[in-house]
């Protein structure tokens, strides 16, 4: 056992030897940067290496000579041998040659395709860009236009009205389309900020329901489905709500002046009676608009299409006060008793056209 552990330790020593590199002349301990290693294996610090080659040409160890001069036999070459070899040689250079000539001819015309594409990548993103700015223009205009059209050549509806009033649902194209189209139907600015130019019932069924999707309590799907459409709306509402917030939505739509009583949106009264039960079976509320030269004012007049699609006007109309506030506050009516009388018109007129429609049916 004593033996071993002697031999090890032999072993250990004999590689730390090793390791630790010394000058063969002055004995100094070598790293990197000092030393110099001969061909015959021979390891010497700068100093001495160079101190030596000073005095002979020789290994300061082993005396072998570092230059060797000999003399070159040109009597014993084999000339077939060499003539062979310098061939090769010579047809590897061709064959090189040859190559580097390819592929410097291939490397030219793969930069100029390059540049060709990057040409036509450059030509095409213009003409992309170009494209694309059209249809943002296409797409602006068609937001103007429809939003013209729905209040210059269609019935307005309480929902449009709201859109364009207090909703970022709809673009500002289609909100500025939709004011010059209502100035060209009715001769006045709808951005005049006319008082109860939106039913408050309206206006407090949007609020709820885009509180509901802020709280995550419907998707957007069943957001974008019942936004637009007064019936879904409120049906969805009547579920989603309580009953006495449901009936809120209504509180607003009169107002007491004193023992006056001032409609200023539809009743709850009315919703509820709903003409004959058949108001959950409207689409919408469409609203249209008169002057009123005695009083000096619009008056806003609600309406109706039946499943026939028949329009019918309700038994209420919603005088606008212009003031630049938007809220829905008292104010002080005056009903001309013409407006009732071009109300009962308007129905004769509407039922006459019914009335004649079925005898041609």
């Amino acid at each position: 056992m004593a033996m071993a552990m002697a031999t090890a330790e032999e072993q250990v020593n004999a590689t730390v030897e090793e390791q630790v590199k010394t000058c063969g002349v002055c004995y100094q301990k070598l790293c990197v940067e000092n030393t110099v290693a001969t061909l015959c294996n021979h390891l010497f610090c700068n100093s001495c290496f160079f101190k030596w080659l000073k005095e002979s040409k020789t290994c300061p160890l082993c005396r072998k000579n570092y230059i060797d001069y000999s003399k070159w036999d040109y009597q014993g070459i084999n000339i077939a041998a060499a003539t062979s070899e310098f061939n090769m040689f010579r047809d590897i250079i061709n064959r090189t040659r040859t190559t580097l000539t390819e592929r410097y001819a291939e490397t030219e015309r793969l930069e100029k395709n390059i540049q060709s594409m990057q040409t036509y990548i450059d030509e095409n993103r213009k003409q992309m860009t170009k494209i694309r700015n059209c249809s943002i223009r296409a797409g602006e205009d068609l937001e103007y236009k429809r939003g013209y059209y729905n209040a210059c050549h269609f019935p307005i509806t309480e929902l449009d009205l709201y859109n364009y009033i207090y909703s970022d649902d709809e673009s500002s194209h289609w909100k500025h389309g939709f004011e010059n189209g209502f100035h060209e139907r009715y001769r006045f600015y709808i951005s005049n900020n006319y008082k109860y130019i939106v039913d408050p019932y309206v206006f407090n069924a949007r609020r709820q329901l885009e509180r509901l999707f802020h709280n995550s309590e419907i998707s957007s799907i069943t957001y974008d489905n019942c936004k637009n459409n007064l019936v879904g709306l409120i049906q969805l509402l009547s579920h989603l709500i309580h009953p006495k917030e449901f009936q809120a939505l209504f509180k607003q739509g009169i107002i007491k002046d004193g023992r006056k009583k001032t409609i200023v949106g539809m009743p709850y009264k009315c919703f509820k009676t709903d003409i004959n039960n058949k108001i959950l079976q409207i689409r919408n509320i469409y609203v249209d608009f008169m002057w009123v030269r005695e009083e000096s004012c619009f008056y806003k007049l609600p309406s109706f299409k039946d499943k026939h699609g028949d329009m019918y006007y309700f038994d209420y109309e919603v005088k606008l006060g212009k003031n630049m506030e938007k809220k829905f506050s008292n104010i002080k009516r005056k009903v001309d008793p013409a407006i009732h009388t071009l109300m009962d018109d308007l129905k004769q007129q509407v039922e006459e056209a019914c009335d004649r429609k079925k005898m041609r049916v």
